[in-house]
């Protein structure tokens, strides 16, 4: 069962506010939908969010870590299905996967 959900970005070593703002305590979400809302990269998105991390503590005490980057992968390829918005979803979905591509090759 999750406990609470961190975005945490491992590059800066902040976490995630409300309001998109970032600090070294951040915010915790008492679910993973909450977080995922919090970080929809509906409202835009930037380098920092791309290179985040969720942090899901359990309550077996273990702490799973999910790329924001899969997430948003996920969300434009459902995007990128419906008529209005999908020429501009499919645009989105390249570019995050020719950026996770190149810093893969760094």
């Amino acid at each position: 069962m999750v406990l609470a959900v961190k975005i945490y970005n491992p590059e800066t070593k902040d976490f995630m506010k409300k309001g998109r703002a970032w600090s070294s305590k951040g915010k915790f979400w008492s679910s993973l939908r909450n977080a995922k809302l919090a970080i929809c990269p509906n409202y835009g998105y930037s380098y920092k969010e791309l290179v985040s991390e969720f942090w899901i503590f359990s309550d077996d005490g273990t702490i799973e870590k999910i790329p924001v980057s899969n997430y948003f992968i996920d969300y434009f390829k459902r995007e990128s299905k419906k008529k209005y918005y999908g020429n501009k979803a499919v645009f989105e979905l390249l570019e995050i996967k020719k950026f996770l591509k190149n810093r893969k090759e760094k």
